[in-house]
């Protein structure tokens, strides 16, 4: 026989709040990395509590699958699929997670932090124009706001304004923001569009 559940009057204060945290879901548009064993895509959260989130993608992993949710590249949790509706599904966490707080910053320090989105590493080519001697480059990993990429040899140099064109994908103009040892990081001066990527990163993978 099962013990009855308490009610919310015999309940303490801390015990009726963290019942109530555990029941709210908090409506957001969070971009973030899907991460199965099958490999990695963009997916889109738009629904999160402290026990779980659900999320849209173009190609949903199945019921009971393990998952990670990479937010940042400071954020990430674990979690498994529990239910799945055309392209959107449903994700408990293992554990109970204050993600709200974590997603929940200042303005000022989401700018801050904007290199820290989550990456993808795929295979692919880049052309940086706007210099004296263009460079051809590989790619090392993209996301939403930038790309890092092998160039070797090159007279890149930090804050120079660039017109990077990578294949599957439009022009985009962006600046650099660092170079070491022959490996370039640039900012795109406007987020790539989340279908474009999205659509990008599947075919690189099936490359």
């Amino acid at each position: 026989m099962h013990s009855a559940q308490p009610s919310p009057e015999t309940l303490s204060r801390p015990e009726r709040r963290e019942r109530r945290l555990a029941n709210r879901a908090v409506a957001v548009l969070r971009v973030a990395r899907l991460i199965t064993e099958q490999g990695d895509q963009l997916c889109v959260v738009r629904n999160v509590s402290p026990t779980g989130v659900m999320v849209d993608t173009a190609q949903p992993p199945a019921p009971g699958d393990a998952i990670w949710l990479e937010f940042s590249t400071t954020v990430k949790v674990r979690g498994i699929v529990r239910w799945v509706v055309d392209y959107r599904f449903g994700v408990e966490f293992d554990a109970a997670t204050d993600i709200l707080k974590a997603l929940d910053q200042p303005i000022g320090r989401l700018r801050r932090q904007r290199s820290r989105a989550p990456r993808f590493v795929r295979d692919g080519k880049v052309q940086i124009g706007g210099t004296a001697r263009p460079a051809e480059g590989t790619i090392l990993n993209i996301s939403l706001g930038g790309v890092r990429a092998a160039v070797g040899q090159t007279d890149l140099t930090p804050g120079m304004r660039v017109t990077l064109t990578i294949p599957g994908l439009a022009k985009h103009d962006g600046q650099v923001r660092w170079i070491r040892s022959g490996i370039v990081g640039i900012w795109f001066n406007r987020p790539l569009h989340f279908s474009d990527l999205a659509l990008w990163l599947t075919g690189a993978a099936a490359d």
